[in-house]
């Protein structure tokens, strides 16, 4: 899956032609892997983290997020992982990669905290998972349900 939705993130292939593909090969072993794979790829993910996520995401009895959800601050648009817009709960998956480039890490840390601060302020609930809450669905799925329902305490308000 990881493989399949990088390919497509970066515009490599298609998914018409994967599923070209799939087809022509309908007699081979793994095929309906393979047909499983491509029919649930997502476009959107935009590392292993996320696609991972969304894997778990799927699994667990919870309402289908909406990927690199766009949100208008003032002047900015932030882009959330996955959103539930219509609870603004936003969930981000943390890997390492961006802490690793050129820009120094300090930097990438206080523009991450002043976009979650402009998120919270707007009112949005963010909640933030790892590598290692991947391991854990039902830490995720506890966490996003504390979250759901904190937004809707907001709103009652």
């Amino acid at each position: 899956m990881i493989v399949c939705e990088s390919a497509l993130a970066q515009g490599l292939v298609d998914g018409d032609s994967l599923l070209a593909a799939v087809q022509r090969a309908r007699y081979r072993r793994g095929v309906e892997a393979a047909r499983a794979v491509v029919a649930a790829a997502s476009r959107l993910s935009e590392s292993p983290g996320e696609t991972r996520t969304l894997l778990v995401l799927r699994s667990l009895p919870l309402p289908a997020p909406v990927q690199q959800f766009g949100v208008q601050v003032g002047a900015h648009t932030y882009r959330l992982d996955f959103a539930w817009p219509d609870l603004r709960v936003g969930l981000e998956f943390d890997g390492l990669v961006k802490y690793t480039g050129a820009i120094p890490t300090s930097e990438i840390l206080k523009r991450e905290r002043e976009r979650e601060n402009a998120l919270v302020d707007d009112g949005w609930v963010i909640v933030r998972i790892t590598w290692s809450d991947l391991a854990h669905p039902l830490r995720i799925q506890a966490m996003l349900e504390r979250a759901f329902e904190r937004a809707r305490r907001y709103r009652a308000a």
